[in-house]
């Protein structure tokens, strides 16, 4: 990659809102097929990192500040992910997840970041005014101005257990992509929403800063990382909820579905898609 897309703190308080924290130590796994080189860059062309940045404010709606050196310095509240711009029938659309508390923020100023490190800034009601699909989860927006060329959406619901899959990777100390190969372990409804439970098949953590990432298969995109599956000291799944757990190699991404999205249809009529 030549220039790595970054998030600076520089005074501010960084509040990242992603898939866990922390860190665990992985068991070896048998390692996967390498992305093809063309289909890696076409995956990462088509990546974006968005970035919600807010005043950080106290319980009664008081800007807070750090002193630093005798000067009040404000802090600022900061939701980033990934997202994968698709063009599909009705136009380009960005795919990111739905875990952006700054959304409901009184104002913010929201940042995209392409590959190529080229920079769009929009105002938060500018950025509501492009949602177009919301559901908790996911969201669906229309892709600003100025932003590469969309790739083509999949069908999550045709992605099967087994099945090697793609997934765009990001580095929590430095912010580079990466594109990983993982394998579709099961499907699951995790709290209601139709999803993929992941394994990195070389053991990667899924980390602050995943969220939104695409999941590839064969070059298109059928899924949305979610959360990171926490461990206990123990190495099993935390089933505690209290949310201390470790982050893992194993994670849960959203499944597309052009029948229950239809923005990511592709010009189909959605009768066709689910013969």
């Amino acid at each position: 990659m030549n220039r790595h897309v970054a998030i600076g703190l520089f005074l501010n308080l960084l509040l990242l809102l992603a898939a866990g924290c922390g860190s665990a130590t992985t068991r070896a796994l048998a390692p996967g097929e390498p992305a093809d080189p063309a289909l890696a860059a076409r995956v990462l062309r088509s990546t974006v990192v968005i970035r919600i940045t807010a005043p950080y404010l106290n319980e009664n709606g008081e800007r807070q500040y750090l002193v630093e050196n005798g000067q009040e310095v404000p802090l600022n509240a900061i939701s980033s992910a990934l997202g994968t711009i698709v063009s599909a029938g009705e136009g380009t659309f960005i795919v990111t997840t739905d875990h952006f508390d700054q959304l409901a923020a009184p104002s913010a100023e929201v940042t995209f970041t392409d590959f190529s490190g080229n920079q769009i800034m929009l105002s938060l009601p500018a950025f509501r005014s492009l949602i177009r699909y919301q559901d908790n989860d996911i969201i669906i927006l229309s892709a600003p101005p100025g932003l590469p060329e969309g790739a083509e959406p999949g069908d999550g619901d045709q992605s099967l257990p087994g099945n090697q899959v793609h997934v765009v990777h990001r580095q929590p100390a430095t912010g580079e992509l990466s594109v990983i190969t993982a394998v579709i372990e099961h499907w699951i409804d995790y709290r209601g929403v139709p999803s993929f439970q992941l394994r990195n098949i070389d053991g990667e953590l899924i980390e602050p800063g995943n969220s939104g990432g695409g999941v590839w298969l064969h070059g298109r995109l059928v899924g949305s990382i979610h959360r990171t599956i926490l461990l206990d000291e123990t190495g099993a799944t935390d089933r505690s909820g209290s949310g201390t757990g470790f982050p893992s190699h194993l994670s849960y991404a959203t499944r597309l579905s052009p029948a229950r999205m239809p923005l990511l249809n592709q010009g189909q009529p959605i009768a066709a898609l689910t013969e």
